[in-house]
């Protein structure tokens, strides 16, 4: 919560105080909170006082002079303040700050920038001089008024005067303008820690009887308690000369709601976190030098914000399941809906996303650009106003919009009622079981190589569902992280401030064991190391295919000899490959290199796949079996048609291993029989135990892998990094940097940024910096500019890649519901999309995009909503779920199966009556 202008922390107080508020910290009884929360308590608790007294907490600091409020620090200008005088009066920046209500150093940084506008000299000032140390000045020290060319520079800053003693100085009146002007800066005032009920829980709330009710309010106050609890003991710090130190606790002042605007059932409880807190004042223990208040450091509270919510959520289940033996749903991101409410129960009081949708789409359909500002103002003009409404008026159009859905209010009692569900003990067996799995590869390094503590509380939650307490679950999470199996790495994680407590780092042994598998592997098949030397072809015919690639593009590639002294010649009108030089010097060395495990490293674009065209004809022509993979199916398959070996993804290979290896009538060889080749293309996404077992396989059999890949693309999905490190300990890699797919002139900054982003000193920002200034990136004001720009420039393209396209045959017109019959030719999917990086972008891309082919008829028919998203002809789908060999489309051969990652276009929806029913369709 920011504020920080006049009346800001009354206004929040009055939005929270339309339900009482509860005390709630260790430290509420300290900032004078006890038992229910008054309107005047919360407002003077924001300004940073206590609620009683009034006395400050804090002491007002740096320019938004949290502790001193805006209506405040005008008052004291307005009156004169810091001593009597005349508006010419010039006051030193000390006396100046206590004037203004921020901090000298403040004012320093503000006249400064104010004289260098304006053309005044601001050479030879000192921060060291009496102003910076607060010392006694002359009042009236000599200076001369701004001229005219500095008040007008000094708009909107502060003019101050330089004397010849070097001290800046600033006139009474100007301060006060200055004061009276100045609207200042947002402030955090507060944290709003919510925490919401699931829905199935706020039906129970809104339709239960008195003991329904109770209990259900119980199991919330213990969820918050817990949720507050986590957050004091893990979240709590204030900072002290730059550094924070743990608090005593917080304070807090929760308040319950039980509905949404639109009148939904909606159990949610906002704390208001207090951006105060108490830490020992000296180096020493807490007493030596006594307790002082300061501002939360919201970097270390807002980290374990998500965490403590998992904590909450693992409570509430708990609670309910002991007082009325209710049985939970799978828990999913750490929530879980009750399990006997069913989904159709639960979208009915869900309308939100349509409601604003269905605003949304009206206002693009009248004339607004499909924008987030639009967005903006279809959530506003959608959403219900915050009307003060009777019990009893909630309450009917709750009981209305259930009967609408099919249900009564006996129903919803009825599926609460004579649970019979008690939430099992957990035995040293069920601990023994969590701490392996969380030891192993589906737990704590599943996707990562590290994690810290916050990972293994969220994990222990959701695995506790309904059987443990906050204290329980951080007393689970202390034990596995002393578990013999974890290991402590170091003490503050990457990228941690070193204000901050450390963090320790940590990772599991099974982990590492992968990892030190993996690089013996690789370190056993080196020659250096006395592994027997793997020789795949003589430097003859290495030679010969090489200068057959050096001609033009197009050439016929000449014949070249076998290993057998045989001539082989290529079809007649062939063309092979053209090799750079650098090209060519890669699959020299690869060639000559005699170990088992090969590298090469190069950017997307600079040639790697031509080169291994060049490779593969030279291994087949010596007679080697060649087999390629990669960690996508797509990716697979573009290597196989590119180089024309067989291929398939890393789990594909990994699976038929593991059968032929189980298999007594069956070896190895049958797979990848002797002297065979493996290329594994982007080498970065496999990850570490699956590249271990994957060399594994390739040391029992004698394959030699190549394995290539580029460090500063994109990683593997689950833990991985093995790559890097192997390219970073192995010396003279061979490496790829001529960029050929980015050719041209006009691509000339896209390969200078992608040479800054790999340099050694090279960082993202500063190749983000290089495209923008070279008008590759295009730089917005604000997120709503952003959101615009993004959807108008893909609908743009959209329409010009459409207009470029011969039109499909006629498909006979819409039939009589609206919707088209499947296209005599099936449309293919548009190549150009959006992308975000949060799941609530994309929603919001989506939304945008497809009210604009709805409005220009690419979408048609009656739509099919599953999960809350609706799907019309015309939409374009994308799979995101490995799906295996067995949805393959009709009439089309095996290997034809969806791959994950396939775009294609829906042609047709078929509902079934029922459906079309609810659907409004006749």
């Amino acid at each position: 919560m920011e504020g920080g202008q006049p009346g800001a922390a009354a206004g929040l107080s009055g939005y929270y105080n339309r339900a009482s508020g509860l005390a709630r910290g260790q430290l509420a009884e300290l900032v004078g909170l006890r038992g229910e929360v008054s309107s005047e308590a919360l407002s003077r608790l924001l300004e940073g006082r206590h609620a009683v007294s009034g006395r400050r907490l804090l002491t007002a600091a740096g320019s938004a002079a949290r502790a001193l409020s805006a209506r405040e620090a005008t008052a004291t200008a307005a009156t004169g303040g810091a001593g009597s005088g005349e508006g010419g009066e010039l006051l030193t920046l000390t006396q100046a700050s206590a004037l203004a209500g921020v901090s000298a150093t403040y004012l320093r940084s503000l006249v400064k920038k104010t004289a260098a506008h304006a053309g005044q000299a601001a050479v030879g000032d000192d921060e060291g001089s009496p102003d910076a140390a607060g010392g006694a000045e002359d009042a009236r020290a000599t200076g001369q008024p701004a001229t005219a060319r500095q008040a007008d520079a000094a708009a909107d800053g502060l003019v101050g005067v330089k004397g010849a003693d070097g001290w800046w100085r600033v006139r009474r009146d100007e301060v006060q303008r200055w004061v009276a002007a100045r609207v200042a800066p947002a402030a955090v005032l507060g944290f709003d820690v919510v925490c919401a009920a699931p829905k199935s829980v706020s039906l129970l709330w809104a339709f239960g009887d008195e003991a329904l009710r109770a209990d259900v309010a119980a199991a919330l106050d213990a969820a918050v308690d817990a949720t507050i609890g986590y957050l004091e003991r893990h979240a709590a710090f204030g900072k002290v000369h730059g550094h924070n130190r743990p608090s005593r606790g917080l304070a807090v002042a929760s308040y319950l709601h039980d509905v949404s605007r639109s009148v939904e059932a909606h159990l949610h409880v906002h704390n208001i976190v207090i951006n105060a807190v108490v830490v020992a004042a000296g180096d020493d223990e807490p007493g030596a030098s006594g307790w002082e208040w300061r501002a939360v450091d919201g970097e270390a509270f807002l980290s374990q914000v998500r965490t403590a919510g998992f904590v909450g959520a693992t409570v509430l289940r708990r609670e309910l399941a002991a007082r009325r033996g209710l049985e939970w749903g799978p828990v999913r991101n750490g929530v879980a809906e009750l399990a006997a409410f069913p989904a159709d129960l639960l979208a009915a009081f869900s309308t939100r996303h349509r409601e604003v949708m269905e605003e949304f789409a009206q206002l693009v359909a009248g004339g607004l650009e499909p924008s987030g500002a639009t967005m903006t103002a279809a959530q506003r003009g959608s959403r219900a106003p915050k009307t003060v409404l009777a019990d009893e008026t909630v309450r009917r159009l709750q009981v209305e919009r259930l009967e609408a859905a099919g249900w009564t209010v006996g129903q919803v009692r009825q599926l609460a009622a004579g649970g019979e569900h008690r939430p099992p003990a957990i035995g040293d067996d069920d601990l023994a079981e969590l701490f392996t799995l969380l030891a192993g590869p589906a737990g704590s390094t599943e996707k990562a190589t590290t994690f810290g503590r916050r990972e293994t509380v969220r994990q222990i939650a959701a695995w506790g569902r309904d059987r443990l307490d906050g204290e329980a679950i951080d007393r689970l999470a202390d034990r596995f992280l002393a578990d013999r199996r974890v290991v402590h790495l170091r003490a503050t994680s990457p990228g941690q401030r070193r204000r901050q407590e450390p963090e320790p780092l940590y990772t599991v042994e099974d982990m590492l064991d992968a990892e030190q598998r993996l690089f013996a592997l690789v370190r056993h098949g080196r020659v250096a190391a006395g592994a027997a030397p793997h020789v795949l072809a003589s430097p003859r015919i290495v030679d010969a295919f090489v200068a057959a690639t050096r001609g033009s593009t197009g050439s016929a590639r000449p014949a070249v000899p076998d290993r057998r002294g045989a001539t082989g010649a290529p079809d007649a009108g062939s063309a092979g490959p053209v090799l750079s030089a650098e090209q060519a010097e890669l699959v020299r060395r690869l060639l000559a290199d005699q170990d088992l495990v090969r590298l090469a490293v190069g950017a997307a674009g600079t040639g790697k796949t031509e080169a291994m065209r060049v490779l593969t004809a030279i291994l087949h022509a010596e007679g080697h079996p060649v087999f390629a993979t990669a960690h996508g199916g797509r990716q697979a398959e573009e290597l196989a048609d590119r180089i024309g070996v067989p291929a398939r993804v890393v789990a594909s290979w990994l699976t038929l291993l593991d059968h032929v290896d189980a298999d007594p009538a069956r070896t190895l060889a049958d797979a990848w029989p002797a002297g065979s080749v493996l290329i594994v293309d982007e080498a970065t996404q496999v990850g570490t135990r699956d590249a271990e077992r994957l060399l594994d396989y390739a040391a029992r059999t004698g394959t030699v892998v190549i394995l290539l890949g580029d460090p500063a693309q994109l990683g593997s999905v689950t833990a991985g990094g093995w790559f890097g490190h192997l390219v970073e300990t192995t010396p003279d890699v061979p490496t790829l940097t001529t960029v050929h797919r980015q050719a041209g002139a006009g691509m000339a900054a896209i390969r200078a940024a992608l040479d800054a982003l790999r340099a050694e000193t090279g960082t993202p920002i500063a190749a983000l910096d290089r495209l923008a200034t070279a008008g590759k990136i295009h730089l917005v004001d604000d997120p709503d500019a952003l959101f615009t720009q993004a959807v108008a420039d893909w609908y743009a393209e959209r329409r010009r890649q459409l207009d470029a396209t011969p039109p499909p045959p006629a498909d006979g017109g819409p039939g009589p519901d609206g919707s088209r019959p499947p296209p005599l030719r099936p449309p293919k999917p548009i190549s150009t999309h959006l992308m975000a990086e949060r799941h609530r972008d994309v929603e919001a891309l989506n939304r945008a995009a497809r009210t604009l082919l709805t409005a220009d008829g690419t979408l048609t028919g009656p739509a099919l909503t599953v999960a809350g998203r609706d799907f019309q002809v015309g939409d374009e789908v994308v799979t995101l779920t490995q799906t295996g060999h067995t949805l393959i489309p009709t009439g089309r051969p095996g290997s034809a199966y969806i791959r994950t990652g396939t775009i294609g276009v829906i042609t047709a929806i078929h509902l079934d009556p029922d459906v079309r029913r609810r659907a409004g369709c006749p």
